[in-house]
């Protein structure tokens, strides 16, 4: 298992190349890992979490003729 200081610098070495990488920096960058995660995810994630919809029973007698 990696140390705090390891997986600090790390992060840091990540940063630095995505700085150099990206014209917004890695705030920028998070964002747009964000929004793209959301974008892909939310309409499954809004299926999930609906209601589920019962059908009422339809009662139809012989008698309907």
């Amino acid at each position: 298992m990696a140390t705090k200081k390891e997986i600090q610098k790390k992060k840091n070495i990540a940063k630095k190349m995505i700085n150099q990488m990206e014209s917004g920096g890695y705030e920028a960058w998070l964002h747009d890992q964000h929004s793209a995660y959301i974008d892909n995810n939310l309409e499954e994630y809004l299926d999930m979490n609906e209601p589920t919809e019962t059908k009422e029973p339809s009662f139809s007698s012989a008698n309907d003729n």
